[in-house]
């Protein structure tokens, strides 16, 4: 039979598993009961077919269902289970996990009203409870609170539960530092929660881990109580994830007559942030759980913020100077017992820095990475390395500085956003013009394409040779740069040459040639190219500035070539059409160029 059901399809829903009828010749001559074959495994009364027969599923009957701590909650169909017990046994019995004794039956009456029967599941009355269709019969868990504990977290080896004895105390949890805490665990400062009686409230007192260790007969080792939960913490890390979930709680258990016991400590701690108030808490406490005061912290005062409502209708707030200095020396009332939401503000030490440094190459005596003091300027900084050597070229002195560099990026971006704008403007204009214009455009796509790749390079310009003369003569000197965090400083050797780059045929570098001109380098270079702008031409020099002569791009003959110096022939944007249209081409084409030169200045760190 259950062959012949299982090739059918199956029973639907509404068909009963539990009276399944077979007939031959009109008569019913075997009965099944799914039940027994599928709770039981019993196969007796799944008798062989015959030609002809018919199998019979009748609708289903009456149905209860089992709900909760029992093997297998379902939905039953019922026929001769009539009591509790048997729904039971439908259901394969209770779980270790139940909890019999709360049991309930929700049922209809009828009145057609939902209504509820306590029974214990677990006694024989209960048991013998009648059931009857429509029933749900709740079998409940046990609590997930365990009663019979203590707990044990944080920066511990076993973190868990741990059996609860009368006496228990501290060390009986924590016996050994290397055994039972992890590596670097603060000995000064931890944290024991506790249940208050009867609405299960927190209420939260620190102990010292340490003190309990080394002397178990101090007042540090205290006893616990059922469901305590000592916190401890490492020395290092950050505290919130422990703290934190502390927090919450107390601020959900506070109450207007009742404010959230929470005190805050900020600035120069190890640990800064919210933590328990303490009964009788003082700021030296505050600063224990806060593990303590950071190296740059100023020890001899602080700032306590107090918060405080005036007739229920406003919120006053006032400062308190805080004697630092009188607490650590143990000056009577130096310490001042804390409240609600006090906030402790530990100042830094005035004029205390991270430690900030320059880095001095090339050719100096002693070249390297030098401390230096705040306001510390460049002379003091040469004249702590030896001074330069014998074949050093103040005059094309690099220096680079972090800050300038960041700007130069912003300027790039911004340079790089516009030519993207305008380039996208002026494609839609000549998106019907012929082809050689937009291979122009394309020209314009490859100098934004080089602009993005440009390398800031962050260098100041300074003139060296001029500042070391004024301090050879013992003159103070406005040139004297006051050095910053990160500055550095390479001193290149003594140079012979001149580079010519841009639009020429041949860019490179040439021997320096006293009087020669920029042209006659030039020349040296292969001469100009076709795109090349004669009248603009300009010069780099050693040191990074720019000469243009006169007015903007324009170089006059005057102005001699000197060793170290870089000859830029730009390129003639009034000849590449329609190029000629964006505002700022000419400040890129030099942006490329400068960037050519910085290059070098770059190659020396």
């Amino acid at each position: 039979m259950t062959n012949a059901l299982f090739v059918s399809g199956g029973v639907n829903p509404i068909g009963s598993l539990r009276k399944i009828q077979l007939k031959r010749r009109g008569e019913v001559v075997a009965r099944l009961d799914l039940y027994d074959l599928l709770l039981r495994g019993d196969t007796r009364h799944d008798v062989r077919l015959q030609p002809g027969d018919v199998i019979f599923v009748p609708p289903v009957g009456s149905t209860m269902g089992v709900a909760g701590e029992v093997r297998r909650p379902a939905i039953y169909e019922l026929r001769d289970e009539q009591t509790v017990a048997q729904a039971l046994a439908l259901a394969g019995g209770l779980l270790p996990t139940s909890y019999p004794q709360a049991s309930q039956i929700e049922r209809i009456n009828k009145h057609g009203e939902r209504t509820l029967i306590d029974l214990d599941a677990g006694k024989n009355v209960g048991l013998k409870t009648p059931v009857q269709d429509g029933d749900v019969l709740h079998i409940f868990s046990v609590l997930e609170k365990m009663e019979n504990i203590v707990m044990l977290s944080g920066h511990v080896q076993r973190p868990g539960g741990y059996q609860w004895r009368p006496g228990m105390r501290i060390t009986d949890l924590v016996s050994s530092i290397k055994i039972d805490l992890l590596p670097r665990p603060d000995l000064d400062y931890a944290l024991v929660k506790r249940e208050l009686k009867p609405d299960q409230r927190i209420e939260l007192f620190s102990v010292r881990p340490g003190e309990a260790l080394k002397n178990p007969a101090s007042a540090e080792n205290i006893q616990l109580e059922v469901r305590d939960e000592l916190i401890l913490f490492g020395a290092n890390g950050d505290r919130s994830e422990l703290v934190e979930p502390l927090v919450e709680q107390l601020e959900e258990q506070a109450t207007f007559q009742k404010p959230a016991r929470i005190v805050r400590a900020g600035g120069l701690l190890r640990h800064p942030g919210q933590y328990p108030l303490e009964k009788g808490m003082k700021t030296s406490d505050l600063i224990r759980a806060a593990g303590g005061m950071a190296e740059a912290a100023y020890s001899s005062s602080a700032e306590l913020t107090r918060y405080a409502i005036i007739d229920g209708s406003y919120r006053e707030v006032g400062h308190i100077n805080v004697d630092l200095a009188g607490i650590l020396e143990g000056t009577r009332g130096a310490d001042l017992i804390l409240k609600s939401y006090d906030d402790l503000q530990v100042k830094r030490l005035p004029e205390w820095e991270t430690a900030a440094t320059v880095e001095l190459k090339g050719e100096v005596r002693f070249p390297g990475v030098y401390p230096i003091a705040r306001g510390e300027q460049l002379s003091k900084v040469l004249e702590r390395a030896g001074g330069l050597t014998d074949i050093a070229f103040p005059r094309g002195a690099v220096f680079l500085r972090e800050g300038l560099r960041e700007r130069e990026r912003q300027q790039l971006e911004d340079l790089s956003r516009r030519l993207e704008t305008d380039l996208a403007s002026l494609s839609l204009q000549l998106a019907q013009e012929e082809g050689g214009k937009v291979q122009s455009l394309d020209f314009v796509r490859e100098l934004g394409d080089k602009l993005r790749a440009i390398e800031p390079v962050g260098r100041l310009v300074i003139n060296l040779p001029e500042l070391l003369e004024e301090i050879k003569e013992g003159r103070r000197s406005d040139l004297d740069i006051t050095m910053e965090d990160g500055d550095r400083l390479y001193i290149p050797a003594l140079t012979q040459e001149v580079t010519v780059t841009g639009e020429v045929f041949y860019p490179t570098s040439h021997l320096y040639s006293k009087g020669t001109d920029r042209m006659k380098y030039v020349d040296m270079s292969g001469g100009l190219t076709r795109k090349a702008d004669s009248k603009r031409i300009y010069v780099v020099r050693a040191d990074g500035s720019v000469d243009t002569g006169g007015s903007w791009f324009e170089l006059s003959d005057k102005h001699d070539i000197q060793p170290g110096d870089t000859i830029v022939v730009p390129l003639d944007v009034d000849l590449v059409r329609p190029i000629a249209r964006f505002a700022s081409i000419s400040k890129i084409i030099f942006q490329l160029a400068a960037a050519a030169v910085g290059a070098k200045a770059i190659g020396v760190f």
